[in-house]
């Protein structure tokens, strides 16, 4: 948890340094560029947040359900309208309601 927790503050320790930044004063002639900046600048915001997402988070395939996890008793009684999981799939696409 302390490992987790260090990344945590320190991803959010770099993100207020990048932001808190000044950019030197903007010319005329430079529109192009900035957009271009802007552009770099949004993908490498974007790829820390993945990566810090990914690290402190795990892969996704550790929050998925695994089909143990289900209940599978068949004594109760059944809901007069079920939800995807419980409904029998027939073809290609999901069926999300059935009676």
């Amino acid at each position: 948890m302390g490992v987790k927790r260090m990344i945590a503050i320190l991803a959010v320790l770099v993100l207020l340094a990048v932001g808190t930044v000044t950019p030197t004063p903007a010319r005329a002639d430079s529109t192009t560029d900035d957009f271009i900046y802007a552009g770099i600048a949004l993908g490498a915001y974007i790829g820390l947040v993945v990566l810090f997402t990914s690290v402190v988070y795990g892969s996704p395939s550790d929050l998925a359900l695994a089909p143990a996890d289900l209940d599978v008793r068949r004594d109760g009684p059944q809901p007069a309208v079920r939800v995807a999981p419980h409904c029998r799939q027939t073809s290609t696409s999901v069926t999300l309601f059935c009676w």
